[in-house]
């Protein structure tokens, strides 16, 4: 029995990645299917067809995920799509503080050079640049966002009436 467990074990260890359960899971239909075929005589033929589509539907999303996106093969998340918005959202809680003590020109010529900065970082490496320019629209974003907010706040209201 604690051989069994060990095996159990270790099989559970290789599924790591989504293509090992995905190749895991295809196995154990196949499995299934290829006990129910020796007992269904009669559904023989459809099963074996339905072995054979398993497995050429999953060649098939390997390779479609290989050209569309092979990171999934992995398991990993590409960091320039997972990490710029919670980088740029620090960033800008960060800096924010310190940027309103400035008057309106100069916090916004601050918060143009550091997007500036950003968005012209290292041009040789593709998914550094592409980090950094995500970040920066996030800001301008915040930026943006917090400008308007500011302009609502001053600009009378609609259908106020004075005193």
């Amino acid at each position: 029995m604690n051989n069994k467990t060990r095996e159990w074990g270790g099989i559970i260890k290789a599924v790591n990645t989504p293509i090992a359960f995905l190749v895991l899971g295809v196995l154990f239909l196949n499995a299934v299917m290829g006990v129910v075929a020796l007992v269904q005589a009669e559904y023989r033929g459809v099963l074996v067809f339905t072995l054979v589509a398993s497995v050429l539907s999953l060649m098939a999303i390997v390779v479609a995920l290989g050209v569309f996106r092979p990171e999934a093969l992995q398991g990993v998340r590409p960091w320039h799509e997972a990490y710029p918005p919670r980088l740029a959202d620090d960033l800008y809680m960060a800096v924010e503080g310190a940027f309103d003590n400035l008057n309106q020109v100069e916090r916004e010529e601050a918060w143009a050079t550091l997007a500036d900065v950003l968005k012209t970082a290292r041009k040789d490496d593709k998914d550094y640049k592409k980090f950094c320019a995500s970040v920066a629209e996030r800001i301008a974003l915040r930026v943006a966002t917090k400008k308007r907010l500011q302009k609502s706040r001053q600009s009378p209201r609609k259908g106020a009436v004075k005193a």
